[in-house]
């Protein structure tokens, strides 16, 4: 599938760009999003990053989203190009339809581990102060929303893809605590100012700094949606070791980050749900079985935190 899509994309990828007003003269894919269909091109004086839309239905609020991002100077996120004649993204070629935006330069895997820890709090703060315009408000309906609901059919999603494989305690196990773990987020959805948009899939491959350290942005915003943002925290901890995790939350504490339910027993309840929805997203990616078994000790080690 994947081999079809960047055979396409080879021969297309300039009229693509010829819909935007742009002329590309070269395009790359990006190992690290290589699931994703988001390639690197460029006109030879600019670049740009070009993706396949998977999930329209959330687009309208994706691109809502960063509109709004545009404007807030402590962070730095792609800007989608309008197409060339006007109206509205993504264009249409084929039967594939594509996003083009500015490309945000830097990386920032080379970071020293107490630096990383800096750059997620910054990220988070800023995306977590941003407030929703009238205009991202009202496509609201179209956004993904991470709440009791979506995490109660990852966790059916996930005991179908390995039900067989745990163990009668294991699965009355992970049963109580999704059931402690929902209630903990229905209170949290309860409090006034915690539900907004969330990136939900923030780790190192997304983040971009400038050279100079300064500049801090971030990419894919693919799977962003609403929901509590304390979720949003927890969802980088879970690509973090344990000890990392009062760090990340001191370190978003630090850049006026406020969101609630990141102490006391809400932690750990969150962090489970974080882990159903990755074991979950990787099941519905159709991963191996095997990468799915491997990360069943995580997620009943979460199972137990959430109880204890």
């Amino acid at each position: 599938m994947n081999a079809a899509r960047d055979a396409e994309v080879a021969s297309s990828y300039a009229s693509v760009g010829a819909l935007f007003g742009v002329d590309l003269i070269s395009y790359e894919l990006l190992p690290g999003f290589t699931g994703d269909g988001v390639y690197k091109v460029s006109d030879g004086h600019a670049d740009y990053a070009l993706k396949e839309v998977v999930d329209e239905p959330g687009l309208a609020f994706q691109l809502a989203w960063l509109r709004d991002l545009a404007s807030n100077p402590d962070i730095r996120t792609p800007t989608p190009l309008g197409r060339a004649e006007g109206g509205v993204v993504p264009v249409s070629l084929g039967d594939r339809k594509w996003i083009l935006s500015k490309w945000v330069p830097g990386r920032i895997s080379a970071l020293e581990t107490d630096q990383l820890m800096a750059a997620y709090g910054r990220v988070l703060s800023a995306l977590h102060r941003t407030e929703l315009s009238d205009s991202t408000t009202r496509v609201t309906t179209a956004a993904r929303r991470y709440d009791s609901v979506y995490f109660d059919k990852a966790a059916g999603t996930l005991t179908e893809a390995l039900g067989d494989a745990l163990a009668r305690a294991d699965l009355e196990l992970l049963w109580r605590a999704m059931l402690v773990s929902e209630e903990v987020l229905e209170s949290l959805e309860k409090i006034q100012g915690e539900i907004g948009a969330v990136h939900a899939g923030i780790h190192e491959d997304h983040l971009m700094v400038d050279e100079q350290g300064g500049s801090v942005g971030v990419v894919d915003f693919a799977r962003c949606g609403l929901g509590v943002r304390a979720l949003d925290v927890a969802m980088v901890a879970h690509y973090l070791p344990d000890e990392r995790h009062d760090e990340l939350r001191s370190q978003y504490a630090a850049r006026g980050g406020t969101a609630a339910g990141l102490d006391g027993y809400e932690w750990p309840s969150l962090l489970l749900l974080t882990a159903v929805d990755n074991l979950a997203t990787l099941s519905l990616s159709r991963h191996t079985r095997e990468q799915l078994l491997s990360g069943l000790p995580d997620l009943l080690d979460c199972a137990r935190s959430a109880l204890s």
